[in-house]
């Protein structure tokens, strides 16, 4: 695929979508995650899953995250991981179903029920 370079308006969206800002999520950074994306997919799918990757790294961020109570403050990072946890989901539904639109979805299974073979066992 052809390396993909994120215009502003995508870069606005993406930081809009994953509340981020220009200091948290530098234009490099942004074309670096399209980029990446653009290896794999495109369109709605490689827009979805520009989404995806700005979660798993500020997931990867959070990991190490202790929670803390000071005061009258309190800070659980379990929450925070659950809450990013969940946005991930979300992105990599949106871009499962992106995929799903433009390439049809697989189906497997069979077709019909074939009877059985009767087996004889000779002496039982």
């Amino acid at each position: 695929m052809a390396l993909t370079v994120a215009t502003q308006s995508q870069a606005d969206r993406l930081r809009a979508d994953t509340n981020t800002t220009t200091t948290s999520l530098p234009d490099a950074s942004v074309d670096d995650i399209f980029a990446e994306s653009g290896e794999t997919y495109s369109g709605a799918s490689l827009t979805a899953y520009t989404r995806v990757i700005v979660f798993r790294r500020i997931l990867a961020g959070v990991i190490p995250m202790n929670d803390y109570r000071q005061n009258e403050s309190e800070e659980k990072a379990g929450q925070m991981f659950a809450k990013i946890e969940k946005a991930l989901k979300y992105w990599e539904d949106e871009t499962a179903a992106a995929i799903a639109s433009v390439n049809g979805a697989a189906r497997f299974g069979r077709t019909a029920g074939i009877p059985a073979r009767i087996k004889e066992y000779p002496g039982l």
